[in-house]
């Protein structure tokens, strides 16, 4: 992606990979890697997320956590705009935004429909403004899971597409699912997640100690596997606990456990249910 930007191959590029896989963290080294590799033009960076209030929080706290291995990590600054409805009796000249070399402007789409000051009153309208006539600027738009649809007016989002695209000189649009073929692509899949032998910070891992588990018993089974995951998935929330970490905050570990589609009360689903619970105390 990088390549891509600096030798100007293309003006929008599609990023895709597996949901789940580490794209912020990926998007975090690719932001680093333009700021060092950026000449006389001084960088400015927008991030837009779908509309879910949590989800631009969700991409904020991950890029400054991320943040700690950046070589250029006392440059970049990281901001989470959140627009207040157009009710709100603030002064409109608080809310001006301004771009600044090396900044990371993050906000979700719902930011900017009906009702809300930055829409209604042209703060998004001046900010575009001042990027397109000042030169020493570079905007670099990258757009989160462009595949994901909002409730907002399809005409409010592409009136903002429309208007960020015409003062981008870089567009990456991240995505799990890519729709549009005719834009160039860099795309990671599963496989090539599995057999990277670069140590990612959110690299997979495959069956954490269960091989341990199974050398010392010889045999397994659903209940046991459930045990050790429950277990892992108990120290992975510990890990991630916002209140010994500002930069973890809105960061909710998860836990997937795939049943079979067949009725509630099926015998093996209920187990499961009834060992999670126990697990989970």
């Amino acid at each position: 992606m990088v390549e891509y930007w600096r030798k100007k191959k293309s003006k929008e590029l599609f990023f895709k990979a597996p949901t789940g896989n580490g794209k912020t963290f990926m998007m975090a080294q690719v932001i680093d890697k333009m700021i060092s590799q950026a000449n006389i033009k001084k960088l400015f960076f927008i991030i837009a997320t779908p509309s879910s209030a949590e989800l631009p929080k969700q991409f904020f706290n991950k890029l400054n956590y991320y943040k700690n291995s950046f070589l250029n990590k006392n440059k970049v600054k990281i901001e989470l705009i959140e627009s207040p409805s157009s009710t709100n009796k603030k002064d409109y000249k608080s809310y001006h935004l301004k771009p600044e070399e090396n900044k990371v402007m993050i906000f979700g789409k719902s930011s900017f429909g009906k009702k809300r000051i930055y829409t209604e009153q042209g703060i998004i309208d001046a900010l575009f403004d001042e990027i397109k006539n000042d030169y020493s600027f570079e905007l670099i738009y990258i757009r989160d899971e462009a595949h994901i649809g909002t409730k907002i007016q399809k005409n409010l989002i592409e009136n903002f597409e429309k208007k960020i695209k015409n003062v981008a000189n870089f567009t990456i649009k991240m995505s799990a699912t890519v729709g549009e073929e005719n834009y160039d692509c860099v795309e990671i899949t599963e496989e090539e997640l599995h057999n990277d032998n670069v140590k990612l910070i959110k690299n997979l891992i495959y069956n954490k100690g269960i091989s341990i588990s199974i050398s010392e018993s010889n045999e397994y089974d659903d209940k046991k596997i459930l045990k050790i995951a429950l277990k892992k998935f108990k120290e992975l929330k510990e890990a991630y606990d916002g209140a010994k970490n500002d930069g973890l905050n809105g960061i909710n570990p998860a836990m997937l456990i795939q049943v079979k589609n067949s009725d509630k009360n099926d015998k093996e689903n209920q187990t499961i249910e009834d060992l999670v619970k126990k697990c989970k105390k």
